[in-house]
């Protein structure tokens, strides 16, 4: 089960893998190896509002895609796909 990313997973430098980081991974691998799962990964933050190549994302902007994604997993559980995901998102 992934958590909800707060302001501070996005500044800390210490600890355990950021909570953003695990929601990239589990985006990545839904999408595939190499850079199909990071296209796959930047295409639904980029839908839920996180344009990761843009200048000008808030922190708000960020937190608001990447809790988006890890309820859409969380709810999908062990069947999910990168296709129930999209369609879970409203992604097209």
């Amino acid at each position: 089960m992934l958590e909800h990313v707060d302001i501070e997973d996005l500044y800390k430098i210490e600890g355990s893998l950021h909570k953003h980081l695990q929601i990239e991974g589990a985006l990545s691998s839904l999408g595939g190896p190499g850079w199909d799962g990071f296209g796959f990964k930047n295409r639904v933050l980029k839908e839920l509002g996180y344009d990761v190549d843009a200048q000008g994302n808030t922190d708000a902007m960020k937190i608001r895609a990447y809790n988006t994604a890890a309820d859409a997993i969380n709810k999908l559980g062990a069947k999910i796909t990168a296709k129930k995901l999209l369609s879970e998102l409203g992604i097209s």
